[in-house]
């Protein structure tokens, strides 16, 4: 399976403004993200959760949860 933060990360270049924010908020806070519920993470992105929704279905995932799933629990420390 491919690295989710990748498939993001590809992705986001052809991405419509909205999904553009929303991608970024969770390339940058993937390890909160992980923990947050739909709602939450919606509202820390400034999107719609029907719009969390539509961008989880837009990168392959089946939904959010299934999103969530794949997302690093933590950080990677660099030079560790």
């Amino acid at each position: 399976m491919k690295n989710i933060l990748k498939t993001i990360s590809e992705k986001s270049v052809e991405m419509s403004p909205v999904y553009r924010q929303l991608a970024r908020y969770i390339l940058d806070e993937y390890a909160q993200v992980a923990h947050m519920d739909i709602s939450t993470l919606a509202a820390a992105a400034d999107v719609s959760t029907a719009t969390v929704t539509r961008f989880a279905n837009s990168i392959g995932c089946s939904g959010y949860p299934d999103l969530r799933r794949q997302l690093p629990p933590h950080r990677h420390l660099r030079g560790a």
